[in-house]
């Protein structure tokens, strides 16, 4: 992640998807994230750590999507400007050690949505195109 926190101009990153395939994202003094307002992390499937150290100083809106694995990040506590925060299919412990790590002028947003399979997509695709 450092070399996309030296990105001088950038307000919004979002990585989706296994867009991101390491186990341990740190997000640290040396790649900044100077100007970052919104971070949208969705379906890491292999993140398990993130490790905040002193980055994102005026993230404003914090999104994070089924990254099933993920682990309470570590230096959460150190992003003092966030004012909003989405958990959307996160673990029920994950979502109860984060709200306890940030401040209370922070909105959080808990999400359970039920997802179709991809695989059942393309099944009822198939079958609208064939019938």
């Amino acid at each position: 992640m450092p070399a996309l926190g030296q990105l001088e101009n950038l307000r919004t990153l979002r990585l989706y998807a296994n867009s991101y395939l390491g186990k341990k994202m740190i997000c640290g003094p040396e790649g900044r994230f100077s100007k970052l307002e919104v971070l949208k992390l969705w379906m890491l499937l292999d993140l398990k750590e993130w490790e905040i150290e002193g980055a994102m100083p005026v993230l404003k809106e914090l999104e994070i999507r089924y990254c099933r694995d993920l682990q309470k990040p570590t230096g959460l506590e150190g992003l003092t400007t966030l004012e909003k925060l989405t958990l959307t299919n996160m673990k029920q412990n994950f979502v109860t050690e984060v709200k306890g790590s940030i401040g209370n002028k922070t909105v959080v947003i808990e999400n359970n949505w039920k997802f179709i399979p991809s695989w059942m997509s393309l099944l009822f695709y198939c079958l609208f195109i064939f019938l």
